[in-house]
């Protein structure tokens, strides 16, 4: 996981870092960031099924590979809509590979002390920690060397990952972690394709802190395409800059799945859901602060803030919904849960897609201020909730 991260963000970050020098076109940096999210989106319910149905392994191994081969392709070509379609197929690439790890949760605290929460944790900080590496990654390749020198060494990395889980596959007839073999899967009814939307979509005490949360995605989705030209024009920093603040960032992503220490350990969902929707708030607000006053010294540590609720608010939303679904079908929910959180992004980079580059800060200000405040009244929903469950008990 933590290489097959690394090379998908050093080649988004490099991707778009390239572009919005060359053109200045935010329109073309959100076209870059849909692509990698509305193949996923579209293709959720086949890669729920395929999670469902193979070990997390082979879905692991599959897809690495096949990233590495998409990467190695990405940095020959130049026509931008081959840039594009192979964003996209990196995006399916990388959603399998989440899916695959986060239906691997329930089984992986099965019989321990672990709670879903505390795995989750476990998970982002491996997952955080490839941030953390990446970006300052990206700005050393592309500045001491070129954009398709760093692609060709990010595709190295994905095969050489490919190939260290491909060793590690057991024999084909023996799976880990009590996983159905495809010959099971044969002799059992097979789920309906939308199963994962339709049990996410059955679960009322998730759906309010879910919206809440798409809407701080949505926001976040505003606040990537618009930092590079805050950074540029407001903060007057460069490309050293922007990987300077992205690394902030990962480390407030580092850092936040630590504070979970010092919460609640339960798998219950109503904590869970709440805390998600807390920390979305912490999220939104903190580069909201951090445009209206852009400063570069107080913008840094406003990024590290934002980067542990980042962290915080997936964690405990996650958490939400693996509680709340059913074991079979549970590669089906992840990934739906994954494709309404990218819905949520894609609306966020088409709206940026409108915004001028100029006025990068005002737009940073607005989209905390509308996601901040929905998540609050999400927060008030969930609180009263909890609070009359307590009454009727």
């Amino acid at each position: 996981m933590f290489v097959a991260t690394i090379g998908d963000e050093v080649t988004v970050v490099a991707t778009t870092l390239t572009l919005a020098l060359e053109t200045s076109s935010v329109a073309g940096v959100s076209s870059l960031m849909i692509a990698v999210t509305v193949p996923s989106i579209v293709l959720a319910p086949w890669i729920g099924r395929f999670v469902d149905k193979h070990p997390t392994r082979v879905s692991i191994t599959a897809s690495v590979a096949a990233a590495g081969v998409v990467v190695l392709v990405l940095g020959a070509v130049e026509p931008f809509w081959m840039v594009i379609a192979l964003v996209g197929t990196l995006g399916v690439a990388a959603a399998v590979v989440s899916t695959a790890l986060i239906a691997a949760v329930p089984r992986l605290v099965e019989g321990t002390r672990w709670s879903i929460a505390r795995a989750n944790a476990a998970l982002e900080v491996i997952r955080s920690s490839s941030f953390l590496v990446a970006p300052p990654l990206a700005a050393l390749l592309i500045s001491t060397l070129s954009y398709r020198v760093a692609l060709a060494c990010m595709s190295a990395a994905y095969i050489a990952a490919a190939v260290m889980f491909m060793l590690s596959l057991r024999s084909p007839n023996t799976h880990a972690h009590g996983e159905a073999t495809a010959d099971d899967g044969a002799e059992q009814e097979t789920p309906h394709l939308l199963v994962g939307f339709k049990t996410l979509f059955s679960q009322p005490e998730v759906l309010v802190p879910l919206a809440a949360v798409v809407l701080a995605v949505a926001g976040s989705a505003v606040f990537d395409v618009l930092l590079v030209f805050f950074v540029v024009e407001d903060l007057n920093l460069g490309a050293a800059g922007y990987g300077t603040l992205l690394t902030m960032w990962s480390i407030g992503l580092l850092v936040g799945p630590f504070v979970t220490r010092a919460l609640p350990q339960g798998d219950r969902v109503a904590d869970s859901t709440m805390l998600a929707v807390a920390f979305a708030i912490v999220h939104v607000a903190s580069f909201g602060i951090a445009a209206a006053l852009a400063t570069p010294w107080f913008t840094y540590m406003a990024f590290i803030v934002g980067g542990a609720g980042n962290a915080l608010q997936n964690i405990y939303m996650r958490s939400a919904v693996l509680v709340a679904s059913p074991r079979p079908v549970v590669g089906s929910v992840a990934a739906a849960y994954l494709a309404v959180l990218q819905t949520g992004s894609v609306a966020g980079l088409m709206v940026a897609g409108f915004l001028p580059a100029t006025g990068a800060r005002a737009g940073l200000i607005t989209a905390s201020t509308f996601s901040a405040v929905s998540a609050l009244l999400a927060l008030g929903y969930v609180l009263r909730n909890r609070q009359k469950a307590h009454v009727d008990a």
